[in-house]
């Protein structure tokens, strides 16, 4: 079973929809606010959980430090027009029989999913 970790961005009502839809997900808000983005990539590596994020720094760092201690990345590319959007959509995707986020860096926008191996 997959389990997750949501950055700061993440509101917390998606959270809540995640977990009480079964998702296995942590958020950096409870754990640590405040933390960097290689410390919220280390809790990822050590815990085994799939980030889930806003920020497109996540990118910039594996691409820039060749970064690979992530388990995988799932980056939102669009304004949520409610608080629990996110979590709607990612409970739809994370469903999706075809789609694995282990070790690939997924960027999610509302009308298309495109994703990279890491």
């Amino acid at each position: 079973m997959m389990k997750f970790l949501a950055n700061e961005n993440i509101p917390f009502a998606s959270i809540i929809f995640l977990r009480r839809n079964g998702i296995d997900i942590q958020s950096v808000k409870e754990i640590n606010r405040g933390i960097t983005d290689i410390q919220v990539m280390q809790i990822s590596a050590e815990e085994k959980r799939i980030i889930l994020t806003f920020d497109k720094d996540y990118g910039e760092i594996i691409h820039r430090n060749k970064e690979k201690f992530t388990v995988g990345i799932v980056l939102f590319r669009f304004i949520p027009c409610n608080s629990d959007e996110t979590g709607k959509m990612f409970l739809k995707i994370s469903q999706e029989p075809t789609i694995e986020l282990e070790k690939k860096f997924t960027v999610i926008e509302r009308d298309r999913l495109r994703q990279k191996n890491l």
